[in-house]
């Protein structure tokens, strides 16, 4: 497949947050940013959810194409109304179809960039949320071990956790910004397969407060994160624009919202138009 070339683009800031001395926080999604992809760490009731939703209303309405998987199935309604969505799904088996059909669209943009001699900056953007991914990795870990034949057989077939640990390490260079949010951190988040890549994760908010290896492992500092004030909602720890912790309070929905600009979706694979198009039929 032949993929247009998309508009030229500025930079994409997507605001969350105020810092404690008044700076606004945002998550820079533009192609040639450093630090891509975004981590939210938070309780259950912390705000976690109305941060990832925040920045998906901000990137829909800016024109940026999104796409959310859900393993809770109540986490993102109403955002498929939203412009710009190209799915919504909570089903884990669809989930596992979906990321291995965007490692495809990944190695596809790389080839794409490679033939045409074109730059990453290129590519059109497209941001991937998940909200409580362990629960989605749990969902297919029992999914492999307790389902019927074909799901057993499809499920390592497409290795979704495989294709995972490789977006996190190299979406990045294609255009694909990925926007998790999970209870606490993990060090399988950072390490092992994933080649140590909390770098890559250069936005990390945590809200609430965190343990002490938590903190370790979101900020380098045992410290950090560990005395919220907990009796305001959404209140936590950010990376400032100077790239060191702050306290912050994230914003609502409804005070970040944008004019509203609609964006064709640029595919540079046939697996995941394919595998949307069978979605939305219910395939």
């Amino acid at each position: 497949m032949t993929a247009a070339n998309p508009p030229e683009r500025t930079d994409v800031h997507l605001p969350y947050a105020t810092a404690a001395n008044g700076e606004t926080l945002s998550w820079n999604i533009s192609s040639h940013a450093a630090w891509s992809h975004c981590l939210i760490v938070g309780p259950t009731g912390g705000g976690k959810t109305s941060v990832i939703r925040t920045l998906l209303t901000q990137a829909a309405r800016r024109g940026i194409p999104f796409a959310g998987i859900d393993p809770k199935t109540i986490e993102f309604d109403g955002l498929e109304t939203e412009p710009n969505c190209v799915t919504i799904m909570g089903d884990a088996l669809r989930a596992a179809e979906f990321i291995r059909a965007l490692h495809c669209e990944m190695h596809a943009r790389v080839a794409w960039v490679q033939e045409n001699r074109e730059q990453p900056t290129d590519l059109q953007p497209l941001i991937v949320a998940v909200d409580e991914c362990f629960i989605l990795s749990g969902k297919w870990q029992r999914l492999a071990k307790t389902g019927d034949d074909e799901t057993r057989e499809q499920l390592k077939e497409l290795d979704p956790l495989g294709a995972w640990a490789d977006l996190a390490v190299l979406a990045r260079s294609a255009g694909i910004r990925l926007l998790l949010g999970v209870q606490r951190p993990d060090a399988s988040l950072f390490g092992g397969a994933s080649g140590n890549a909390r770098d890559n994760f250069g936005t990390r908010i945590s809200l609430g407060n965190l343990s002490q290896d938590g903190a370790l492992m979101m900020w380098g500092d045992s410290t950090v994160g560990r005395e919220v004030d907990t009796s305001v909602k959404g209140r936590g720890i950010a990376l400032g624009d100077d790239g060191r912790p702050t306290a912050m309070q994230i914003r609502t929905p409804e005070q970040a919202l944008a004019e509203t600009t609609f964006t064709p979706m640029t595919w540079y694979s046939r697996e995941l138009p394919n595998f949307l198009d069978n979605a939305s039929r219910g395939d």
